[in-house]
């Protein structure tokens, strides 16, 4: 079950993460090259989130993914101007590191089906 919501949620910051992208590509304002590289990141760590959830090596993506998303969101709530999409973003990206992490240090429970009887 958890597994399903991390794919769902790694599919919605995947493509936030394409938008993310394209927009710094194309507008290229003073910085962009930090804010096009988290992008990047957003992205990638999305999609290997989103095709193969719960696997160990997905971690340190977590655990950038947590900071990235922390930092939007404090950062949106104590800006003078408020950006709603990057609030959206930000909590999408702490939600999709916490359930990496716990998908990827939870024992594997084989289906029911699958359970050998003896």
């Amino acid at each position: 079950m958890i597994k399903h919501g991390l794919k769902g949620l790694s599919w919605f910051c995947f493509l936030a993460g394409l938008w993310l992208t394209a927009m710094e590509a194309i507008q290229r304002y003073p910085g962009f090259e930090g804010r096009l590289l988290i992008a990047l990141l957003i992205t990638g760590q999305s999609l290997a989130a989103a095709l193969v959830p719960g696997r160990k090596i997905l971690l340190p993506g977590a655990g950038a993914m947590l900071t990235i998303g922390a930092s939007a969101i404090r950062n949106t709530l104590t800006a003078s101007h408020f950006e709603g999409y990057a609030l959206v973003v930000g909590i999408a990206c702490v939600l999709q590191a916490a359930l990496t992490a716990a998908t990827a240090v939870s024992p594997h429970h084989p289906p029911a089906d699958q359970i050998r009887r003896t």
